[in-house]
């Protein structure tokens, strides 16, 4: 008589953290540590990713200090037009990875990271976003994603963290998913594992269907975030910094110690302002 082991995916233990809103207005570094700690005690995440810029990247020494105190290890989450730091050195205090994110029109500013990645020996996932389209030919544009550093690749339909261009009708839909399941394909023929994230599998043709990672899987897949950490960090970029500071105190106090009629009004009040 068999036996029928049903498949349990391993839910991601990764959360994500800004260092600065969308307007580029960057948050205090004892609001950082607090956002860490918070991702540690209530959402259990064991692995982060700073999303940072030129100039937020300078708390990362300050920042890789204090994970490690909590337990938990950083990945630097960038541009790929941002400039390019000592990886090597934070490297030596503990950078897990890097992640480097680029719209796919702007792909080919990848190079310089991928080559410090190599330099420093330090792991690299990758991803570009939609929508895709233009001359770009994916075989081409595959084999220059699919170096050494390399271990992983998102190729999105979209991500609240990335500035890029949508879609604004249904041929334009059409063109970028078809370029997103091109590039995917090549790839994957390439030999780096690819995943397209928030497709629906009623667009992707049968044999991209092991790839695609859509809304509902992607707080499944471990290689993705953590849903409280990624829902929370979505509503603090969209925020100013001094409201994000008192969300977080807010946060930390009810997750900790006790909970009041008037935290709970100013955190909706807050987490919904869209005050610059």
């Amino acid at each position: 008589m068999s036996t029928l082991i049903p498949e349990q995916r391993i839910p991601p233990v990764r959360g994500i953290v800004t260092t600065h809103n969308q307007w580029g207005r960057p948050f205090g570094l004892i609001d950082l540590k607090r956002w860490l700690r918070l991702n540690r005690i209530v959402f259990n995440a064991e692995k982060v990713d700073i999303l940072a810029d030129a100039r937020t990247s300078q708390h990362m020494p300050a920042l890789l200090e204090y994970a490690s105190e909590l337990g938990m290890r950083l990945s630097l989450r960038v541009a790929c037009n941002e400039p390019v730091p000592d990886i090597s050195a934070w490297k030596e205090r503990g950078l897990l990875d890097v992640f480097v994110t680029a719209p796919v029109r702007g792909s080919t500013q990848l190079e310089p990271w991928l080559n410090a990645c190599r330099h420093a020996g330090m792991p690299c996932r990758v991803e570009v976003t939609g929508p895709a389209g233009g001359d770009s030919d994916p075989v081409v544009l595959a084999k220059t994603l699919t170096v050494e550093p390399v271990t992983a690749m998102n190729v999105m339909a979209f991500d609240p963290f990335v500035k890029t261009d949508r879609a604004s009708n249904g041929e334009q839909t059409a063109v970028t998913v078809g370029a997103m399941a091109a590039l995917a394909r090549a790839i994957s023929a390439e030999g780096t594992e690819v995943n397209l994230v928030h497709l629906p599998f009623c667009v992707v043709e049968e044999d991209l269907r092991p790839h695609v990672v859509n809304s509902r899987q992607f707080w499944l897949d471990h290689q993705q975030y953590n849903k409280g950490s990624y829902d929370l960090a979505v509503s603090l970029y969209r925020n100013i910094p001094a409201a994000v500071g008192k969300i977080l105190l807010i946060l930390l106090a009810r997750s900790t110690f006790q909970r009041t009629f008037v935290d709970a009004v100013l955190l909706r009040l807050l987490l919904h302002s869209r005050l610059i």
